[in-house]
């Protein structure tokens, strides 16, 4: 757990993984009787299970308190609530070159926003590439 804070303090949370920033929120205890609750192999997307779990499954199969299940879903619903403006905007990019071709990184970049929006249900519109007074639409183009 010191560990997992030192490497948060230092490189910041884009370095943790999510089994790492799950145990940093969900640890729970005072002083040195600190608990790690138990976070079971969820397959690659833990992140979904925790979203879709209520505070009875917090409780029962990830072991945490009532406190904690109910401060935890406070937390998801918060992010959701953060979240949905850019959902309902959706995204844009201007290319300075003039050329709205998407790069690799605008198709990875939208592969992620639109795994962040289902994590949070939440849809993304569209993701546009902008030069030159055209634009192309990544929504059509991946068809997702």
């Amino acid at each position: 757990m010191k560990r997992i804070r030192e490497q948060l303090t230092c490189y910041g949370g884009k370095e943790l993984s999510d089994e790492d920033l799950l145990t940093l929120i969900l640890c729970t205890g005072a002083g040195g009787k600190q608990r790690t609750p138990r976070i079971p192999h969820l397959g690659s997307d833990p992140l979904q299970h925790l979203l879709q779990a209520d505070v009875g499954q917090l409780v029962h199969v990830y072991g945490l308190g009532k406190v904690k299940a109910i401060q935890l879903q406070a937390v998801l619903e918060l992010a959701r609530r953060i979240m949905r403006p850019l959902g309902d905007t959706g995204y844009q990019i201007n290319h300075p070159s003039g050329d709205p071709t998407p790069s690799p990184e605008d198709i990875d970049v939208t592969h992620q926003l639109v795994e962040a929006g289902k994590l949070l249900d939440i849809e993304l519109l569209d993701h546009l590439v902008i030069g030159n007074c055209h634009f192309i639409s990544l929504k059509e183009q991946l068809r997702w």
